[in-house]
């Protein structure tokens, strides 16, 4: 990184070395450009601040240098921008725009703007979005796209009017980071797929353009293009030069290609990353290979776009390897994270004890989950509960609360599975791993409470009594069948209630709509999260009619229904496209309904009816939810240290409150867009 900090110049920009020699950069000439500084700032904000690669730590000097270099290179590019958003090549003040000028394009435009908002969304408001949509609009060969590259007069050359593979998958790229997917540029990206195109006039090799459309393509052309990357290799197994490998390794992991259960693609990968590796100079950096061609027949790129790729690639690697082979428990310093390993060790072991095809199956569901889980509240919760009582808590054994942790996960993955059966999209290999999951937790919850082996003696200054083994057993058990009889209720519930049909991607609006209510049936069918914590009053003389278990039940209530809304307020279109109606939709199709007869609304009307009219009282319906959680744990006099339960609250509260800060800016957008 310190490479790049040298190369970088005192305005924040970098330069381009400009040859007409592809394999010979020695006499190049040195051009300052908009295009490589906005390409070196995506991929330093890829890499974070952190650089972490494998499982080396960040020292804060390191991280002190990328945030320097991140924020000149933003000062760099924000001055170089006209007034209606657009980018040049060329640096503004540069010799070269005036002895050799370009029009304004939509390569550096959509690359500067990207780059940007990943560095900081609030550069990028709804008045830059407005008037990008704006410069779109004048350059579209269809509405929708795709769309051409040089901001020109209709009568221009048609070298100046064509529509560029590369420029349109940037274009794709920076909308996808707002959100706007366009079905016809899309179309446009696909066919090129198919057809094997990865061309562009711009671009001396195909890797570039394969990189810039994996970052935000999803469609069903993904194993193609991937085919089409892999073909490539040559046999010593890397892509030509060590930035063409980087790309198509970075291509690759984001295809997918290293979550593979067999992961034959990711060591095939192994010996392109060690060619990186060792093609690194004595200075710290790589040589400057083509990235890209001008108009005037010369290629361009650096020495520093070069590292930025070969790092970014190496920084992905490692950490997309580690989570796609066995999850590795590192032993950390802290009482938590022994804990935590603790309970990953034991969780393995468990799964170790299935049938091998089982176990295999098992093995790929919990790395999902752990990948996602980042902040450990499914496996850990209740050791944060039991956290949460302070020098209380000793009371409650290390063998239950990793148990009851273990419980719970099983229960998330196997949910998990059944919930993509009742969406249809069920994968019919997992259904028999679901249902050992669930039983598995019904053992252990069956057996965990009150458990003289598995509870430690107070000082007799304890609050809960110890009440009779049988009589608490009996009485945790009716409360756990009780608590799943609900979740499932909830399950039929929707499947009855929330579900219509699509057809040829039109919406049928129901004659009769969901009504959640007050949204008791959201915190229902998620409510087993609550079972671990449960269980351990339970275990300590708790019963249903306790004021304090009654608390701690409202808390999770709150808790689950402000994350379930947030959870709808994000996905409501996905979900209705699918024929699913969720709190939020429902909302947004009842505000359709006041507005207009008929049926087939569409889909960019229902979208600004949500925000309109529907985003904000959501979000404060979340915050409300997440204020009476708040309130509730504060009635359950045992926990000493509330925030540790608070936690859970946190991405909730931030995404609703940041989604109503950013409401204004959105209306904004969509205003231009639409």
């Amino acid at each position: 990184m310190e490479f790049i900090a040298k190369e970088q110049l005192p305005d924040g920009g970098f330069f381009s070395l400009a040859s007409f020699d592809p394999n010979d950069f020695s006499n190049a000439k040195k051009c300052p450009a908009v295009f490589s500084t906005a390409l070196i700032l995506q991929n330093l904000n890829e890499l974070g601040e952190s650089l972490a690669t494998g499982k080396t730590s960040p020292t804060p000097l390191r991280m002190g240098i990328v945030k320097n270099i991140k924020d000149k290179a933003a000062e760099f590019l924000l001055n170089q921008k006209s007034e209606n958003w657009t980018f040049n090549y060329w640096a503004r003040d540069a010799k070269e725009a005036k002895e050799m000028p370009y029009p304004e394009d939509m390569d550096d435009t959509s690359c500067a703007l990207s780059a940007l908002y990943k560095y900081d969304k609030k550069i990028i408001g709804g008045n830059v979005l407005g008037k990008f949509v704006l410069t779109l609009a004048a350059l579209e060969e269809t509405e929708g796209g795709p769309y051409r590259t040089w901001l020109v007069g209709a009568d221009a050359n048609k070298i100046w009017r064509e529509l560029d593979l590369a420029v349109n998958s940037n274009i794709a790229y920076f909308l996808s980071l707002v959100g706007v997917e366009l079905e016809n540029l899309n179309s446009f990206i696909e066919e090129k797929i198919s057809k094997g195109d990865i061309s562009s006039p711009y671009y001396k090799s195909p890797y570039p353009i394969a990189y810039f459309i994996s970052r935000f393509y999803k469609g069903s052309e993904k194993e193609v293009l991937a085919d089409f990357i892999l073909k490539k290799r040559n046999n010593d197994g890397y892509w030509e030069n060590p930035l063409n490998t980087a790309l198509a390794v970075l291509a690759l992991i984001n295809l997918g290609k290293l979550e593979s259960a067999s992961l034959r693609e990711s060591d095939s990968i192994k010996s392109a990353i060690e060619y990186i590796i060792k093609s690194q100079n004595s200075s710290g950096g790589w040589a400057t290979y083509p990235f890209y061609t001008g108009i005037k027949n010369f290629y361009a790129g650096s020495s520093a776009l070069t590292a930025s790729y070969c790092v970014l690639a190496l920084a992905k690697y490692f950490k997309e390897s580690e989570v796609s082979e066995k999850v590795e428990i590192m032993e950390k310093d802290s009482e938590e994270e022994k804990f935590i390993g603790k309970i990953k060790r034991e969780l393995y072991e468990k799964i170790n004890q299935l049938p091998q095809d089982a176990a295999i199956e098992a093995d790929g569901i919990i790395k999902k989950i752990l990948k996602t889980d980042k902040k450990h509240p499914i496996l850990t919760l209740p050791y944060l509960f039991r956290k949460s009582w302070g020098d209380k808590g000793a009371i409650i054994s290390d063998e239950t609360v990793s148990e009851l942790g273990i419980a719970n996960f099983l229960g998330w993955a196997a949910y998990s599975i059944y919930d993509d059966f009742l969406d249809k999209e069920g994968n019919e290999k997992l259904l028999p791993l679901a249902n050992i999951f669930l039983r598995e937790l019904t053992i252990i919850f069956s057996g965990t409470s009150p458990n003289p082996s598995l509870v430690r003696r107070g000082d007799g200054n304890w609050p809960l009594s110890v009440r009779g083994a049988q009589a608490g057993s009996l009485s945790f058990l009716n409360f756990f069948k009780k608590t799943m009889s609900k979740l499932d209720a909830a399950n039929i519930w929707e499947i009855k209630n929330c579900r219509t049909n699509v057809n040829d991607k039109k919406f049928l609006i129901p004659e009769k709509l969901p009504d959640f209510g007050d949204y008791r049936k959201l915190a229902e069918k998620s409510m087993g999260h609550a079972l671990g914590p449960a269980a351990i009053m339970f275990a300590l003389g708790c019963n249903e009619e306790d004021e304090e278990f009654k608390n701690l039940l409202s808390f999770f209530r709150h808790y689950i229904i402000a994350r379930q809304l947030n959870d709808d307020a994000h996905d409501w279109l996905d979900d209705l496209k699918k024929g699913q109606i969720n709190s939020a939709g429902v909302k947004v199709l009842e505000k359709y309904r006041e507005a207009a007869e008929g049926f087939d609304p569409d889909w960019a009307d229902l979208e600004k009816i949500f925000w309109y009219e529907v985003a904000e009282d959501i979000c404060n319906k979340v915050l409300e939810h997440v204020d009476l959680a708040r309130k509730t744990l504060a009635r359950v006099a045992i926990i000493e240290k509330p925030g540790i339960m608070e936690k859970l609250l946190e991405p909730a509260e931030a995404s609703a409150k940041k989604a109503i800060n950013e409401r204004a800016e959105t209306i904004k957008f969509l205003r231009a867009f639409r």
